[in-house]
């Protein structure tokens, strides 16, 4: 089974991996904003497979497109939080200085569920952010799994 996944490409960077504006599926806890992300900012973002990877095209939630064929944008908000869809919820998420890590993220997408830990750091200065994101996939018993390095700078 091919798990090349179109479109959604992920940019867990800052994120809290809650979903919409910070609140959890069904919860009360807000995403952390990352001091070091710039507020009101854009980021667009490259994400890399590393070797043997076996999910190929990232199926996140995270990013924005701003067109068909456009690369992954990150959007953070004027709190300092990312702007996320709701579908996504993690078992819990850190941030201390200015690395965010997230662990058992999970969502699904084109009908497969997806477990994603991250951890990611911005430069103080909020000028750019780099991480590594491990990503594990299921559906109809077959599975991949792939660790994407991701670096994102800001408009």
């Amino acid at each position: 089974m091919a798990w090349i996944l179109g479109g959604m490409m992920t940019a867990s960077l800052a994120c809290g991996c809650k979903g919409g504006n910070g609140t959890s599926n069904g919860g009360s806890s807000t995403q952390p904003a990352n001091p070091c992300a710039t507020k009101n900012a854009t980021y667009p973002a490259v994400i890399s497979e590393q070797p043997g990877g076996t999910c190929h095209n990232m199926p996140s939630q995270f990013c924005e497109k701003p067109e068909p064929g456009a690369s992954c944008e990150i959007k953070v908000n004027a709190d300092g939080t990312i702007n996320l869809p709701t579908n996504i919820s993690c078992a819990s998420l850190t941030v201390t200085g200015c690395r965010t890590r997230g662990n058992d993220c999970t969502y699904t997408s084109n009908g497969y569920s997806f477990t994603e830990n991250f951890q990611t750091t911005f430069a103080e200065s909020g000028i750019a952010a780099a991480g590594i994101i491990f990503v594990t996939g299921t559906d109809d018993g077959q599975s991949c799994a792939s660790t994407y390095d991701v670096t994102a700078t800001r408009l």
